[in-house]
């Protein structure tokens, strides 16, 4: 169990650098990185779902998820935010850098975690997690069915969007949307109507990741919510699916109390391929909040 943990535990070298953005452009950084540089595919961004080499069988991930309810939380989340990586991550040269005390199977049992679930004997053990009381055992159980590539573990997940427990439903909003798997788009409109508000927001946001347009009216409904945090979901998501649709609940977002939410219906608007946004835009560039100015002029510098 020990050593499943360490396994994921051990950080994937990141990506290729890219190349230095021009001077005048350095302070936007933290904003254009985003838009501009590749975004990992969807469904599940990272997990490679073509790979031949086998993921973790159904021993394997129970092993994981045991070791991961014994973990403190800062070091599971690392771990959990391993899963699915790849970029050719296996631990190193092999026998040349490994330590002479490790098992001989590690290097292999490593590598299988940047694969798919492919067993089917392990979507009951992963359905079932996704109401360990653990938040970071949730969130593996749902990173994994969602880069599965079994039918099964894509009616886990619906399934779980009508349990009982919020926290299971929450889970299952958060791997339909890393799964980005369209044919969800209809349940997670329904979950929009949940009673739990963090039920709506996870909800809201994997509606963005699956980019299904007909979302946006009821998105854009989303825009009125009481919840600070259902309004910053619904325009992160009316960004990700830039339909010129969700205009006017943006700007509406403009005069929101929260600076975070103001500053993510700006994003949200500089995603939108229409000229309808400049107006809301420039009068972004009059807001309070210097954050938010500086996200508007970053969004009109785009649009030149």
């Amino acid at each position: 169990m020990l050593i499943l943990l360490l396994a994921v535990v051990q950080a994937a070298p990141p990506p290729p650098p890219a190349a230095p953005a021009p001077p005048v452009l350095a302070a936007a950084l933290p904003r254009h990185l985003r838009p501009h540089a590749p975004r990992p595919p969807r469904p599940f961004r990272g997990m490679h779902r073509g790979d031949s080499e086998a993921g973790p069988d159904s021993a394997m991930v129970a092993g994981l998820l045991a070791a991961l309810a014994q973990t403190p939380a800062s070091v599971c989340g690392m771990a959990v935010g391993t899963l699915g990586l790849g970029w050719g991550w296996d631990g190193g040269d092999g026998r040349v850098s490994a330590l002479r005390d490790e098992p001989p199977g590690l290097r292999t049992e490593r590598r299988s975690y940047r694969n798919p679930v492919r067993d089917r004997r392990a979507v009951p053990l992963l359905q079932a997690a996704l109401a360990r009381p653990e938040p970071c055992v949730r969130r593996a159980a749902a990173q994994l069915l969602a880069g599965s590539d079994l039918a099964e573990s894509a009616q886990a997940l619906r399934a779980a969007l009508r349990h009982a427990d919020p926290r299971v439903r929450e889970a299952a909003a958060l791997g339909l949307g890393a799964r980005g798997d369209s044919t969800a788009s209809g349940s997670l409109q329904e979950t929009l109507r949940d009673g739990d508000q963090d039920v709506v927001r996870l909800a809201a946001w994997a509606l963005g990741e699956v980019g299904d347009r007909s979302a946006v009216a009821a998105l854009t409904n989303l825009t009125r919510a009481g919840s600070a945090g259902v309004r910053l979901a619904a325009a992160h998501a009316l960004g990700e699916i830039a339909d010129p649709a969700g205009i006017p609940g943006l700007t509406a977002l403009l005069n929101d109390p929260d600076a975070e939410i103001r500053r993510q219906a700006v994003e949200a608007l500089g995603e939108i391929d229409d000229d309808a946004v400049t107006r809301p835009l420039v009068s972004a560039m009059r807001d309070a909040d210097p954050a938010v100015r500086r996200a508007a002029a970053e969004a009109l510098g785009d649009r030149r």
